[in-house]
Order: C-alpha cells, then sequence, then structure tokens
C-alpha cells in the first residue's frame, strides 16, 4: 500500500497542525509544567525536524474533521441569510441588464 501526499495536502495539514503544536507547547509552558527555552531550536538535527513536521502533519489530518464539524456547526445558521442575500444578488445582476 502506498501513500501519496500532494505539496497541498502536505501544506494544509502540515501548518495547522504546526499551529496546533505551537499553543499546545506554550499552553504547557504557562501552566508551568514545561519551560520553553528557544535557543534550543538552533541545535536541532534534521531528524527531529522530520519528525515535527511528521507530528505536525498527523495532528493537522487528525483535527481537521473536527475543525469541519465545528465550521458546519455555525455554518447551518446562516443558511437564510446566504439564501436572501443571494436571491437579492441575483435581482440586482438580472435588473441591470
Amino acid at each position: 500500500m502506498s501513500i501519496r501526499v500532494g505539496l497541498y495536502d502536505f501544506f494544509a495539514y502540515t501548518l495547522p497542525g504546526m499551529f496546533y503544536l505551537a499553543i499546545l507547547v506554550f499552553w504547557i509552558g504557562t501552566v508551568k509544567q514545561l519551560v520553553i527555552d528557544f535557543y534550543v531550536l538552533k541545535d536541532f538535527s534534521l531528524i527531529v525536524l522530520f519528525i515535527m513536521l511528521g507530528s505536525a502533519y498527523i495532528i493537522g489530518l487528525l483535527i481537521d474533521p473536527l475543525v469541519y464539524w465545528w465550521v458546519r456547526l455555525f455554518q447551518r445558521k446562516n443558511s437564510h441569510s446566504a439564501k436572501m442575500a443571494f436571491d437579492e444578488l441575483q435581482n440586482d445582476t438580472l435588473g441591470s441588464i
């Protein structure tokens, strides 16, 4: 079984995954469970960078359905307003022709 990851998929899951990891690390730092030292980042090897990118991709991939559900939860409440705006735009466009 081959695993294919396109460039769009890589960035669409990895960037949010890095954001989620950063939020988690900063949150752990605020509750004083982890001391954050940014000078350590310059000493990371290539293997550690690949592990961080891989974990960010996996976290982004796992959290994406939750985010999609969250967006759809609020999008349903706005359907009537969206239909009214579309109808108004359609009438304005057809009226000016």
